[in-house]
């Protein structure tokens, strides 16, 4: 990030190459380009997400040439104040950074070249408000999914918009409260997704609809707790979460009841309603308050005949 770089490596950690800042009018003469969190793309594109760059996410190919932006956030500064910041001390920046249009901080692709980012930079206010208010449009989300093209496409048809925390005024241990900090996203199986949650070491997955299906983690220093998460990614059923505090990574192994969730998924994936009935069922034995357990039944009937 640094020396505003990418470096690559190949699987046994042997240098291959640099990746130099592109160069493009639309950067303008003072853009500041910091790269913070990258991925590519099944057709070796790179999709960067930069520190202080708030035109989108920097598209560039695989030699390093760059294509454009996409996923604009949406900004709070009229056109002047935009341009105006460019000539800002670092100073006058920190001062105004809470109107600007947010970058994101974190980034990966799933399978089909889908993009899912985060951001912790939105005003809670904004989120709690687009939470309660059940927003699908994901303007003021802090965890959304993109097309190759940057259009917003990620499904909410859950209960509550999927963004971490919906209950603001519960007080834990630590009185936390307020809308989740997002700071990375990962892609499981068939199609379900999580994030993580700095605020609260917590950490949410998702199916494809924007279900809520399980949320775990606590901060402490117990096995198991955190103390500053900063990563999470998917190892087959393990999930991997990195702790910067503790400089460790501590490994998740999916529960029996998580195992069978996935599997009534899979059924529901692969059109075996059948079997995705008698796997939901399942799953209401062991939560019988597990609402999409009940509406994966009422599809699986319905789809059935």
């Amino acid at each position: 990030s640094g020396k505003g770089r990418i470096v690559v490596f190949d699987r046994d950690g042997e240098f291959i190459k640099i990746i130099e800042a592109p160069t493009s009018n639309l950067f303008g003469d003072n853009s500041l380009y910091k790269p913070v969190a990258l991925a590519v793309d099944q057709y070796n594109r790179l999709f960067i997400v930069s520190s202080g760059t708030y035109q989108g996410i920097i598209v560039m190919t695989e030699d390093g040439e760059f294509t454009g932006f996409i996923g604009a956030q949406a900004t709070t500064l009229s056109a002047w104040e935009i341009i105006w910041r460019r000539f800002q001390t670092d100073d006058q920046k920190a001062q105004t950074e809470q109107n600007v249009s947010t970058e994101f901080n974190n980034i990966t692709i799933d399978e089909d070249g889908f993009i899912f980012v985060t951001t912790s930079g939105i005003d809670a206010g904004s989120v709690e408000n687009a939470i309660q208010g059940k927003d699908k449009t994901g303007k003021y989300m802090p965890v959304k999914m993109l097309n190759t093209n940057g259009d917003e496409i990620m499904k909410r048809n859950g209960f509550w918009p999927p963004a971490g925390e919906v209950d603001f005024s519960t007080l834990s241990k630590d009185s936390i409260t307020g809308a989740s900090t997002i700071t990375d996203v990962a892609v499981g199986p068939e199609g379900t997704w999580s994030i993580i949650d700095e605020k609260r070491q917590r950490i949410y997955t998702y199916d494809s609809n924007g279900n809520l299906l399980f949320a775990f983690g606590d901060k402490g220093t117990m096995i198991g707790n955190l103390e500053g998460i900063e990563a999470v990614t998917y190892q087959g059923s393990r999930m991997l979460v990195l702790d910067k505090t503790t400089r460790a990574i501590t490994v998740f192994n999916r529960t029996d009841y998580g195992d069978i969730l996935i599997s009534a998924l899979e059924a529901e994936n692969d059109r075996n309603f059948t079997l995705a009935i008698n796997r939901w069922t399942e799953v209401l034995k062991r939560n019988s308050n597990f609402d999409a357990a009940y509406v994966g039944i009422g599809q699986a009937m319905y789809l059935n005949g």
